[in-house]
């Protein structure tokens, strides 16, 4: 399987996405909610080997992630 690019734009079930990987901090990326409800949302994934993601490995990532964030918030939790 191919790595993702270093940035990427991702689609996830109609939630975009800004996707930057790490180079200071090998194997993790940084994704930004864009189209979520504050703009300040977002979190950091990274693999255990420190190797890329492919880009079905970043939308298994968003997809667990928007899983368990409140859609009208943008949070985690109550």
């Amino acid at each position: 399987m191919e790595s993702a690019p270093d940035q990427l734009q991702l689609n996830v079930d109609g939630e975009m996405f800004d996707i930057r990987y790490d180079i200071s901090q090998p194997g993790a990326y940084h994704f930004h909610w864009v189209s979520g409800p504050n703009q300040s949302c977002g979190f950091t994934s990274r693999i255990s080997t420190h190797d890329r993601m492919t880009r079905d490995q970043l939308v298994e990532r968003a997809r667990g992630f928007l899983q368990l964030v409140d859609p009208r918030t943008g949070f985690i939790g109550d």
